[in-house]
């Protein structure tokens, strides 16, 4: 039941993040990016967790965020790149999460 709820929790917070990108220089990349996960996490508030594309989608944000963090220099908090990178990693540990389960539950 609290595994359901933060699902809810979540998808709620990714889809808000996908319509905060509307203002974005590159808005559909990253309305895809959380519309996605947005997606698992309904699924999982249903009860259905899937294995093969909540892990592909950890790897790949993961890699991706790993790819644009522009490291630890002076004023980094104020630079775009490190705000998508956060993102991809918030949405990478919760399909994790969502690996984890599905592995753990076999719903595959």
């Amino acid at each position: 039941m609290i595994f359901r709820l933060f699902s809810l929790l979540f998808c709620g917070l990714f889809v808000a993040s996908a319509a905060l990108q509307y203002n974005d220089p590159d808005p559909w990349i990253w309305i895809v990016a959380y519309i996605l996960p947005a997606i698992l996490s309904l699924a999982a508030t249903f009860g259905r967790t899937c294995f093969a594309p909540s892990i592909a989608l950890a790897v790949l944000y993961t890699a991706i965020g790993l790819y644009i963090f522009p490291g630890f220099i002076s004023g980094w908090f104020g630079d775009e790149a490190f705000r998508e990178a956060g993102g991809l990693w918030i949405a990478a540990g919760w399909m994790a999460i969502l690996a984890d389960r599905a592995r753990a539950f076999r719903d595959d």
